[in-house]
């Protein structure tokens, strides 16, 4: 294969206040979180910053890694895999080792913890940092269940080859008896707290988590604590969803949403077609597919408003930007603007004023800044890092190659 290099070219446009640069690539993730984004190129991954400049480049994952599909980082931190020792180590966004090249497998950062296998074939769960937190040891769970040794062939087939592991939250994470199929809880000591009797769960979140089991002829959904407590009553037949922010949304029997409180007391009527979870204090929520999109509190009272012509869907990115930033991505009506015809996403305050160009898709607002791009019939015409005025700042353009 060439090995391709990555071409940066300052571009001072004429009669413009602002830079853009020009990053070649193969593809590149739309994978922005405010600092940095993913480029995919013929010698590996890179990384660029939101001034266009590459911080890290020829980052390689394992060919055909079912764990690893895609460039992926979290909070600063990513993979980067040695052919040599095939192995893995943690890097941070400017190649500098967290980690010694040391572990076979490893799951993407969710949360600030992952799975991962060691070099010496030890199950272990780690942190940002690549700290050891759970020294994972199915022998001793499965003693604790009572169940019998699988061969150990079985156990590595069972450890590798897992399509979901659970991750740790609230220190606490999901195991399921594979007998039963029960579902219980594990703390990083590798010690059973809450015996596997549940039918389905959620992940704890603000102490509490939801869990499914069989009531009569039901099943039914209730919230216990970490100490296997009964908080909130079995009494939801839909799934509910976790805390934040004191409230958590609950589905009544015509699949309109609405929140309850720790207590489990309906605080905002099930009313609602879509919503999203609370983060400080807000939610975006939609009475129908078709209605306008309102910002709320935690009472249920509106505190803004996006009528139907510049639609603002329901969504934790459209919330996240809008209550951090008073900025967020919509989707202008085809009605609302004569002169618009592809050209459809934009950028707007809270005020509902409309701050960028248009584009076919924009994605990802943090930080004052969001991936862009537009759409021809032949594909993708230009894609890259805009401000909020819908300016280029990073453009990036196909690689040849």
């Amino acid at each position: 294969m060439k090995i391709g290099t990555i071409t940066i070219t300052f571009l001072l446009l004429v009669n413009s206040v602002y830079s853009q640069k020009e990053v070649v690539a193969n593809d590149f993730g739309k994978n922005y979180d405010g600092e940095s984004f993913g480029i995919l190129k013929n010698d590996g991954f890179a990384l660029v910053d939101t001034l266009g400049n590459v911080t890290a480049d020829k980052i390689t994952f394992k060919k055909y890694d079912k764990n690893l599909t895609t460039f992926s980082f979290y909070k600063g931190v990513t993979y980067d895999f040695d052919n040599n020792t095939k192995l893995y180590r943690l890097i941070d966004f400017n190649k500098n080792p967290i980690t010694e090249f040391k572990f076979k497998e490893i799951k993407p950062f969710i949360t600030d913890n992952t799975w991962a296998v060691t070099k010496d074939d030890k199950e272990v769960f780690i942190d940002l940092q690549g700290n050891i937190i759970c020294n994972y040891n199915q022998k001793e769970i499965n003693k604790q269940l009572g169940l019998t040794e699988l061969s150990s062939s079985m156990k590595v087939f069972e450890a590798m080859s897992s399509k979901k592991v659970e991750m740790f939250y609230d220190e606490l994470k999901q195991i399921t008896n594979r007998k039963t199929k029960k579902i219980g809880f594990l703390n990083k000591s590798n010690e059973i707290v809450i015996l596997p009797e549940y039918d389905k769960s959620s992940n704890f979140s603000n102490g509490l988590v939801a869990v499914c089991k069989l009531s009569g002829n039901y099943y039914l959904w209730g919230y216990i604590d970490s100490k296997n407590n009964e908080k909130i009553p079995f009494k939801f037949t839909k799934k509910p969803g976790d805390f934040h922010s004191n409230r958590a949304i609950v589905i009544n029997k015509e699949r309109k949403k609405g929140y309850i409180d720790k207590n489990g007391k309906l605080i905002i009527k099930a009313k609602y077609k879509e919503v999203t979870d609370f983060y400080k204090g807000f939610a975006l929520v939609k009475d129908s597919y078709y209605s306008e999109t309102n910002l709320i509190d935690i009472n249920g009272l509106i505190v803004n408003s996006f009528d139907k012509e510049i639609e603002v869907k329901a969504t934790k990115e459209n919330l996240i930007s809008l209550v951090n930033e008073q900025k967020t991505i919509a989707i202008l009506k085809s009605n609302i603007r004569k002169n618009i015809i592809n050209q459809r996403t934009v950028i707007i305050n809270s005020k509902r004023e409309i701050l960028s160009k248009r584009f076919d898709k924009i994605i990802n607002l943090v930080n004052g800044k969001a991936f862009a791009m537009n759409i021809d019939s032949k594909g993708i015409s230009e894609k890259g890092l805009i401000n909020t005025k819908g300016e280029f700042i990073v453009k990036i353009v196909e690689s040849e190659f």
